[in-house]
């Protein structure tokens, strides 16, 4: 997925080394990746502050900031382009992580509706596979057993009927299963705090992954935008703890202030170091841009005791 991924993704070190970039960001560049690690960040982006320790000890500081930045191809081309970059360490090493688009190819709100038509297209899957395929389904299963228990048949052909009927069944629980997964209508109806409660005990029979919730009082009801982005926010964090984690617990974390939501993902695994960095990176530039479109902030922090997702959304139409 990173591979082919249009955003620019990467990282660099405290000393302004250039330690990772992703095909997009090389090929925009003309640089082969190889190349692209060997070079210095001053390489790509000549106006970067000369003193580059105190610039990177301020956006540490300030772990999360969303930068515009110029970059100079390898033929002298300059490309306006604009990151959103986050402090992270792993193993004791710091280093930052960046994610962002040249904006001569989109802007900040095609990339809000884009993200928009997508969960609009996953609410209508989920829909259509729940009211037409999942019925069908039912309706089959429901005619198999009809004839297992009215009509004489030979063993044979009653074993195959329910081996049928089985079959049917668990392709009605898979169904049911990647609809609520595409978009739990929880999320419509009850809000965020419940479609939350039930994603995270489905997810722990899925993973075997015991996740701590961690609700002290009740989520009153947020704006719609939030609540999906911070839905989509935590089942793409969840996903990444399973596939890279090696966690075997996890602790899902929500406070609500009266201007502003927080929520917390923490596992207790091996970290995110630069190789699943890599990996993940598209999953990364997705959630920080659902926080960025809402105005709001993600920050990912790792160590050898695990990895921190934080982010923090305004709250401007609480319902």
């Amino acid at each position: 997925m990173i591979d082919r991924a249009d955003e620019f993704i990467g990282w660099l070190s405290p000393d302004g080394r250039l330690l990772y970039g992703n095909p997009a960001l090389c090929r925009t560049l003309e640089y082969s990746q190889a190349e692209f690690s060997a070079l210095h960040v001053w390489d790509i982006s000549p106006r970067t502050p000369e003193s580059w320790p105190a610039r990177f000890l301020e956006l540490k500081q300030q772990v999360s900031q969303t930068v515009a930045v110029e970059l100079h191809t390898r033929s002298g081309k300059v490309l306006p382009a604009r990151f959103n970059v986050n402090y992270a360490t792993s193993d004791g090493e710091e280093f930052l992580l960046f994610g962002g688009r040249d904006l001569r190819e989109t802007s900040d709100p095609v990339a809000g509706r884009l993200l928009e038509m997508h969960d609009e297209e996953r609410r209508r899957i989920a829909r259509e596979l729940h009211d037409n395929t999942g019925q069908n389904l039912g309706a089959l299963s429901i005619n198999l057993s009809m004839i297992l228990t009215t009509a004489r048949i030979d063993p044979r052909t009653r074993q195959a009927l329910k081996e049928s009927l089985a079959l049917a069944e668990s392709c009605v629980r898979e169904i049911r299963t990647i609809s609520y997964l595409l978009h739990p209508p929880l999320l419509d109806e009850l809000g965020l705090q419940s479609a939350l409660r039930t994603y995270a005990e489905g997810y722990s029979e899925r993973t075997g992954i015991q996740l701590d919730l961690d609700f002290p009082l009740p989520i009153r009801r947020l704006p719609p935008a939030v609540d999906i982005a911070l839905f989509r926010i935590v089942q793409e964090g969840l996903a990444n703890i399973h596939r890279h984690s090696g966690s075997r617990r996890a602790t899902l974390r929500v406070r609500h202030a009266a201007d502003r939501v927080k929520l917390e993902l923490i596992d207790y695994g091996c970290g995110l170091d630069k190789k699943s960095a890599s990996r993940i990176g598209v999953g990364i530039a997705g959630m920080l841009e659902r926080a960025r479109q809402l105005g709001g902030r993600l920050t990912i922090a790792s160590g050898e005791t695990g990895t921190t997702l934080r982010v923090i959304l305004p709250v401007l139409q609480p319902q």
